[in-house]
């Protein structure tokens, strides 16, 4: 997440979550799913990049949401939405 720097005020705080919906991320191809975190994870750019652009034939406003994301470097925020994703898989 963003640290706030003492010269350039707060930080702008990251999309809200609303914008990655968890059915969307949910219904993605468990594989999908899998590179994507590992890329997040690695904070592998063009990884990230091209595998949004697969999400984003799939479901192009969820996407599209996870460009923004990753446009901001909100990577947390993606993994975040994720875990979430997961979560309400075991309890559904």
């Amino acid at each position: 997440r963003c640290v706030p720097s003492p010269w350039r005020g707060p930080a702008a705080p990251a999309a809200d979550d609303a914008t990655l919906p968890i059915a969307g991320l949910a219904a993605l191809p468990v594989d999908l799913r899998a590179e994507l975190r590992a890329a997040l994870l690695v904070l592998d750019t063009a990884r990230v990049g091209k595998l949004i652009a697969d999400v984003h034939a799939l479901d192009s406003m969820l996407g599209s949401a996870l460009a923004q994301r990753a446009d901001q470097f909100d990577f947390t925020g993606i993994l975040d939405a994720f875990d979430a994703a997961e979560k309400s898989e075991v309890t559904a």
